[in-house]
């Protein structure tokens, strides 16, 4: 399990050959694992989230696996959430060498019954603002003539009374809505596309088989929380041609598809899209996101 140079590496390749077992108990999907998780947490120097390397929650927040079942009594966030076999993309084999994302999120949690925030990323204050403005300059939003920085004042911090099992995640980020064109059923892979039909990205859709899932998605536009910016597309993710990357003149951004729970936005879904429908879209804001 520990052969590279690299515990991160060693950590998702562990995640990837535990998530392929059947728990008897599926609420033993942490307690199971809470030995080796504990060795990594103190190679790394940081604790675990819900069995997420709290240091690196740009990485492996965007672990995918093919159509996924929601597991109750633990966060949509964490893989410990899921039911299926996962890999985290920038971590694994079927990735080859590919570039770390780059996020200007600055996380936080707020832990079952308390009421104060504690912050997660590993990088100073004024190192957060440095990857915000990057990101602020990529995209331009410019919608009502307002320069893009202004994009950061969309709404105050606001507490969410809502007390779940576990640790819910505290963030501001961009929020754009489109619309998706599940492409194949069994593999969960979706389209994802402008409010004028125009494709921009594709999804790996977890959760299918809850009720009414498809035919929400085929009704309504949803909203995507936008995580980082990638060099490349999410492995196995549609609508991408195998040689397209990122340019001095295109980005490309990782979006989690998301739905409401009350005050709590759960993940129902790991993607990639282009740049433009951020920069031209009317139905893109900036928000604080409360995900659990």
């Amino acid at each position: 399990m520990e052969n590279s140079h690299n515990p991160l590496e060693d950590y998702a390749a562990a995640l990837t050959l535990y998530t392929k077992r059947a728990l008897t108990n599926q609420g033993d999907a942490l307690r199971a694992l809470a030995g080796v998780m504990r060795r990594f947490s103190d190679k790394l120097g940081y604790p675990m989230l819900q069995g997420l390397p709290a240091g690196a929650l740009d990485s492996f927040i965007l672990f995918t696996g093919q159509r996924l079942r929601r597991r109750s009594g633990f966060p949509s966030y964490s893989w410990a959430g899921w039911r299926g076999e996962m890999q985290i993309p920038h971590y694994t084999a079927i990735t080859g060498t590919h570039p770390l994302p780059k996020s200007w999120i600055d996380w936080h949690k707020l832990e079952p019954g308390s009421g104060s925030r504690v912050r997660l990323t590993q990088t100073r204050e004024s190192e957060a603002e440095c990857r915000w403005s990057s990101f602020a300059n990529l995209i331009r939003w410019n919608r009502s003539g307002a320069p893009a920085a202004e994009i950061r004042t969309g709404s105050e911090s606001r507490p969410t009374r809502d007390l779940r099992p576990y640790p819910t995640l505290h963030f501001h980020t961009v929020i754009i809505r489109l619309r998706i064109r599940v492409h194949d059923l069994f593999q969960g892979h979706g389209h994802l596309l402008d409010m004028d039909g125009k494709p921009c990205g594709g999804i790996l859709l977890d959760d299918l088989d809850a009720p009414g899932a498809l035919e929400n998605y085929s009704q309504e536009p949803q909203e995507l929380v936008v995580l980082s910016i990638a060099d490349s597309p999410l492995p196995r993710v549609p609508g991408f041609g195998p040689d397209l990357h990122a340019t001095d003149s295109r980005q490309l951004f990782n979006v989690m598809l998301v739905i409401r729970d009350g005050p709590v936005m759960e993940r129902r879904g790991i993607g990639t899209i282009q740049d433009w429908p951020m920069k031209h879209s009317h139905s893109v804001r900036w928000d604080e996101v409360t995900l659990g």
